[in-house]
């Protein structure tokens, strides 16, 4: 869920588009002043966004990746087991499985690495400690890489074996975020991003189309295919503490500008190899009108309908691609009415289900010394689209205050409801699906 932490924020105004003959190059665009009426500025390439050789007027010499900085933290009280022993489900293609960190119940302050089997409530931990330790499932195979904070070496855990073995940094980090597909990676070095032929070794600095008008920050990331990179710019409200202004610049894999749009807010990829991007006119946390971005087409389809579901009453946000890009998910919350949940709307049909609710999610009611309220404040798709993994706690959305946080998974039709216990699903993840052998 690292994306639901980018700023989403306000943009009203005319979309305005135009088509060029050819691919922009970087010495085409300039700044485009900013006025109230003009929120979208968009330059669009005629071509379909595939990966083709690197313009050779922007190549420079490849760089050698920067290994992760040394540090030195306290020894860990709890090393790492040489070997598991996992359960049959955890290697089951037909399982959903999560890789989460709860509070244990005995100790607060000791963290649990757990997977949990969503369809069925089963639980293996592997270990505990009162060490933060980052766990992730391998990217390019079944397995798990553990990241030790009181060693300067990874721990790989083969799920299949149960085996653990030590890598060198290098191996799992090269230093660069890789694109889908693994030729192209991008790298951002002071502001400027820099897309890298992994293949060829050439590196293309890209063009800010926007000269500096948003100085402060700067996100990027690839679409599901490898073919497009999107390029966050921000400019942090640091006067009225408001939010960030953003521009977002989209480029094909070869370095050339493919579109980019002034005075937008943050955007979400569509898991489905589309090339769409979703957004939220107003606020994406409370009651912003979610907004779907066809970059290919270059059009905007705002989702009404879900402003007129919400009728005022009470508040949404938190909005959420489905995995097979169907459609789009979004929270519901009412102090005044308690109520909470999760609802769906279908794109080919426009309707809006809530399978959701406050009376599902009732077993984790705290209690009235906690408010004897459930809000359901967080959420995360399994990559099948089958579960989700919640954080629900007695404070509403709007609050800061987690300690009280418990994760749970549920079905995407309100069943097989499981209580896992007290922590945070937002560095949890969900385990690859794995192909059944043929």
């Amino acid at each position: 869920m690292l994306n639901r932490l980018a700023v989403y924020c306000l943009f009203v105004g005319l979309f305005v588009a135009c088509t060029l003959d050819e691919p922009p190059t970087p010495s085409t665009f300039t700044a485009t002043p900013m006025t109230t009426s003009t929120v979208f500025i968009a330059a669009a390439a005629t071509s379909t966004p595939v990966p083709t050789s690197p313009p050779t007027e922007t190549v420079r010499v490849i760089r050698t990746s920067t290994p992760p900085p040394s540090f030195t933290p306290p020894p860990s009280a709890t090393p790492v087991p040489p070997s598991f022993s996992f359960p049959a489900w955890v290697n089951d293609p037909q399982a959903t499985v999560l890789l989460v960190d709860l509070r244990s119940p005995t100790d607060r302050d000791e963290t649990i690495i757990s997977l949990l089997n969503a369809g069925t409530g089963e639980q293996f931990d592997l270990w505990s400690s009162e060490d933060d330790w980052q766990v992730r499932w391998q990217e390019t195979e079944t397995g798990l890489t553990l990241v030790v904070p009181d060693e300067p070496e990874l721990y790989q855990i083969d799920v299949k074996t149960g085996q653990v073995s030590q890598l060198p940094y290098s191996t799992v980090y090269p230093g660069i975020p890789l694109a889908p597909g693994g030729r192209y990676a991008a790298d951002v070095i002071d502001q400027a991003v820099i897309i890298i032929d992994q293949q060829t070794g050439q590196e293309i600095t890209l063009n800010d189309p926007f000269n500096g008008r948003y100085p402060d920050h700067v996100s990027i990331s690839w679409s599901v295919d490898g073919a497009l990179l999107a390029v966050q710019r921000y400019d942090w409200d640091e006067v009225n503490s408001g939010p960030a202004m953003t521009g977002l610049a989209v480029y094909m894999a070869d370095g050339r500008l493919y579109r980019y749009y002034a005075d937008t807010r943050s955007w979400l990829w569509a898991a489905d190899s589309s090339y769409r991007l979703l957004t939220a006119v107003g606020d994406y946390f409370e009651n912003g009108e979610p907004c779907i971005l066809d970059i290919q087409i270059n059009t905007v389809d705002c989702l009404g309908e879900v402003t007129t579901w919400h009728n005022n009453d009470g508040t949404i946000g938190y909005y959420e691609w489905l995995p097979d890009g169907s459609g789009i998910s979004f929270l519901y919350w009412n102090r005044g009415g308690r109520t909470s949940g999760l609802c769906i709307m279908d794109l080919a049909s426009r309707e809006i289900a809530c399978p959701i609710n406050e009376t599902i999610l009732a077993p984790s009611n705290l209690g009235a010394d906690v408010g004897g309220v459930t809000y359901l404040v967080d959420y995360q798709w399994s990559p099948d689209g089958r579960y989700l993994v919640l954080d629900i706690d007695p404070s509403s959305p709007e609050g800061d205050d987690r300690t009280l946080t418990q994760v749970a998974t549920i079905a995407r039709d309100g069943s097989q409801f499981h209580l896992w216990g007290f922590g945070l699903s937002w560095n949890a993840e969900w385990r690859p699906q794995i192909v059944p052998a043929e």
